[in-house]
């Protein structure tokens, strides 16, 4: 039974989007792209 994660992160329009990761590794890959673009965006 995999859990299935809720990922945020933004798109190149700066809207906050969410979709259903299969596993954990994508799960940590939205939110490394969501703080990435996060910081780009308050520089």
């Amino acid at each position: 039974m995999s859990q299935i994660f809720t990922c945020t992160y933004i798109d190149v329009y700066g809207e906050a989007l969410k979709q259903n990761c299969k596993n954990k590794y994508n799960y940590y890959i939205f939110i490394f792209l969501y703080n990435r673009r996060k910081m780009i965006n308050t520089c």
